[in-house]
């Protein structure tokens, strides 16, 4: 045993938790955001049981107490696996740390006014709307579009029902906020800012030509399924795929052809793969895929019914003509007890491919 590993033994368990803590940041922010949404699932809870509150107004909160499970599910998630979020910097998760520390206080204050019954109507819906748009100024939206996790091997992402966690709450404004322009006002611009929030988050994650996911997604989410796979004793597989001949299909036909052969692929490749892997557009033509716990035949199976998918696709160019397209790939397997990295692997399988290239060049060389 190294006199580190001595040292974090003999410390005490908070101890520990602070080393852990320095060395992943994240940590910090995961668990305040997760010991927030705790309150909110108890003080909504607490507003959907109070029998004086209108029938509406205790079923939307009923609901969002019904949303915060689904959020505090996905904070337990990322901290049980240690998440470290890369594209948010130390001195803003710090910030964000205190900011929501002082909701948090909030909530709690609320809860207990809620349980002594003095809590008014009017001001717990304002609190809920603070608190709920608290995420159009935080790094939330930054884990929710760029990390997405595995529960019940499927990929799981609260964003995708985010949306309608803040319609519950504003369709309810003009019940409660009748007569106060000011406050209706401002939900219709903090809508507004989400929806442009939302835009400028998802370019970073989705590529607009091919709808795959974006190089930028890939890496922040591949090596996340790598590490998961090494923790659970599963197979990771990493494929590369490029177009045959994609530098020829631009040059003789143009870049709108060139265009229209990758976002039918995108779309192919997107339909093929399970809910719990990864697609990406990894640079001009080519594609890489994160395939989470699949041995070598179930790659090769795989593979095959891309092949099968692709062999139907014909990029019509004009009313006579249509171009066939063809790929090639290669892939890298990560198995249980190896070390390996998202960047070994991708090294790996681009070798891999571009034997597949040559030998299909030797075949067809006179």
């Amino acid at each position: 045993m190294s006199s580190t590993e001595k040292h974090l033994t003999l410390s005490s368990p908070s101890r520990f938790i602070c080393i852990i803590e320095t060395m992943n940041p994240t940590l910090s922010l995961i668990r305040k955001y997760r010991a927030l949404d705790q309150q909110l699932n108890l003080l909504y809870s607490g507003l959907a049981s109070r029998k004086r509150i209108p029938l509406i107004l205790r079923r939307m909160w009923k609901n969002l107490a019904s949303d915060e499970k689904e959020h505090l599910i996905y904070w337990k998630y990322l901290e049980r696996e240690h998440y470290a979020l890369n594209n948010i910097s130390s001195r803003e998760i710090g910030s964000s740390v205190s900011r929501i520390s002082e909701y948090t206080r909030s909530a709690e204050k609320l809860l207990q006014k809620a349980g002594k019954d003095t809590l008014s109507l009017e001001e717990a819906f304002d609190a809920t709307v603070n608190t709920e748009f608290l995420a159009l100024t935080s790094p939330m939206q930054n884990f929710f579009y760029t990390h997405d996790i595995i529960l019940e091997d499927k990929i799981f992402n609260p964003l995708e029902k985010y949306d309608l966690h803040l319609k519950r709450i504003t369709a309810q404004a003009g019940r409660i906020y009748a007569g106060e322009p000011l406050k209706l006002n401002l939900i219709s611009s903090m809508l507004k800012i989400k929806d442009e929030k939302d835009r400028l988050l998802l370019e970073n994650v989705r590529d607009s030509l091919t709808g795959t996911r974006s190089r930028r997604y890939f890496f922040d989410n591949a090596g996340f399924l790598l590490n998961l796979a090494r923790r659970e004793n599963k197979p990771f597989a990493l494929v590369m795929m490029d177009v045959d001949g994609f530098k020829g299909i631009n040059d003789r036909f143009g870049h709108p052809a060139g265009d229209r052969v990758l976002s039918t692929i995108g779309k192919k490749l997107s339909g093929t793969i399970r809910s719990a892997d990864i697609v990406a557009r990894y640079g001009g033509d080519e594609f890489v895929i994160a395939l989470y716990d699949q041995n070598e035949n179930q790659v090769n199976t795989f593979l095959a019914r891309i092949s099968r998918a692709l062999a139907d696709v014909k990029i019509r160019l004009n009313r006579r003509a249509t171009l066939p397209v063809k790929m090639s790939w290669g892939y890298s397997l990560h198995l249980p007890g190896r070390e390996d990295s998202i960047s070994d692997m991708i090294k790996t399988a681009d070798r891999d491919l571009y034997k597949m290239k040559a030998m299909r060049q030797n075949a067809s060389a006179p």
